[in-house]
């Protein structure tokens, strides 16, 4: 099974793909340090918005 995350900033349109949720965990923080490093959003926000596709 395939973990997505759809970043929670608007008119953002990344989109993180893994195989697991701890590689996805990686991209998202790659991004997140890249796109928006004074975004305070918690792990546990970033996880509740984690599906399975």
């Amino acid at each position: 099974m395939i973990q997505q995350f759809d970043c929670l900033i608007e008119d953002c349109d990344f989109t993180a793909r893994g195989k697991t949720e701890d590689e996805l965990m990686m991209r998202i923080k790659q991004h997140r340090q890249g796109n928006h490093p004074h975004l305070d959003v918690s792990e546990e926000e970033i996880r509740r918005n984690i599906r399975t596709i």
